[in-house]
C-alpha cells in the first residue's frame, strides 16, 4: 500500500522520527492508526455503561471500601512488590 500525505501530516510524521520515538515512518503511521482504531465507538465502553457496570458490582458487593487503611496496605504491597522485582499497579504508584 502507498499512500500521499499531506505537507503538515509528513511533516509531524518526520519530526517524531527524527525525535527517536519512533524508528521510521513505517511506526508513526501503525501508531496512529491504531489509536485511532481504539477510539471507535464500537471498541470502547461509555461513560453510562461504565456506571451501570460499577453500579452493578456495588450490588453485588465487589467493592474494596476506599479507605486510609485500604491505602496503607495498598501502598505497603506495591512497596513489597517493588523491592521483589514485580510490577506494580500503576494505580498505587503514585
Amino acid at each position: 500500500m502507498q499512500i500521499v500525505l499531506p505537507t503538515k501530516i509528513k511533516s509531524f510524521v518526520e519530526r517524531e522520527v527524527a525525535s527517536g520515538r519512533y524508528a521510521d515512518e513505517q511506526q508513526v503511521i501503525v501508531e496512529a492508526l491504531r489509536r485511532l482504531a481504539d477510539d471507535e465507538p464500537d471498541t470502547r465502553m461509555t461513560v453510562a455503561e461504565a456506571v451501570a457496570n460499577s453500579l452493578a458490582q456495588m450490588e453485588r458487593g465487589e467493592v474494596i471500601p476506599y479507605t486510609e487503611d485500604f491505602m496503607r496496605e495498598a501502598s505497603a504491597r506495591a512497596h513489597e512488590n517493588a523491592r521483589n522485582g514485580h510490577k506494580v499497579s500503576d494505580d498505587v504508584k503514585y
